[in-house]
Parts: structure tokens; C-alpha cells; sequence
């Protein structure tokens, strides 16, 4: 399922959110939250079990599906992210947190 999910790609947007419900009945600790990432015509592009809303875990997704589109980002000296290279990353990204 990785390899195949890896191979997915949105042309003209996406959205990326954190939710808590879908965790809810977790026995574990580790994964309260999950961070989707989906494409065009509602395609998950990623879908992530992670501790927390924390943006560290949005840092690992993020450089994986920005890969998978070609571009390539930097970390800034001020902790931000800039693209250094778009390749084929959509115009818009929706953000919701």
C-alpha cells in the first residue's frame, strides 16, 4: 500500500488537516491525531497517525509528499520552509489546523 500511495500526485490542489476523532478508541498513546493530506477529487495523497498537532510530524509528511511531486524544500535559519524547487506541486495548498 506504501509503494502504491507513493505514486499518487494531485495537479491542481490540496488540502492538509489534523484530525483527533479518528484516533479516539486508540489503546496506544502514540497516535492521538491523524494528518491527511488529500489531492484532487478527494484522493489521499497521505494519511499519518501521529502523537500530536505538532508541526514536527507535519515536517516528515510534508518532505515526502513534496518529493513525490518533483519540488524540493529547504529549512530556513528562522525554522520556516522554503520551496527551492516547485516541480510539480499544485498552485494551491489548503491549510487547516
Amino acid at each position: 500500500l506504501n509503494r502504491e500511495m507513493a505514486s499518487l500526485t494531485s495537479a491542481v490542489a490540496m488540502a492538509i488537516d489534523h484530525q483527533a476523532k479518528p484516533c479516539r478508541r486508540s489503546k496506544s498513546r502514540n497516535a492521538m491525531q491523524t494528518f491527511c493530506v488529500v489531492g484532487d477529487g478527494g484522493l489521499i495523497l497521505g494519511f499519518y497517525c501521529v502523537p500530536s498537532d505538532d508541526m514536527q510530524w507535519v515536517e516528515i509528511a510534508m518532505e515526502e509528499i513534496v518529493a513525490r511531486h518533483g519540488g524540493d524544500i529547504e529549512k530556513t535559519d528562522d525554522g520556516d520552509y522554503r520551496l527551492k524547487k516547485k516541480g510539480a506541486l499544485p498552485d494551491f495548498i489548503y491549510v487547516d489546523k
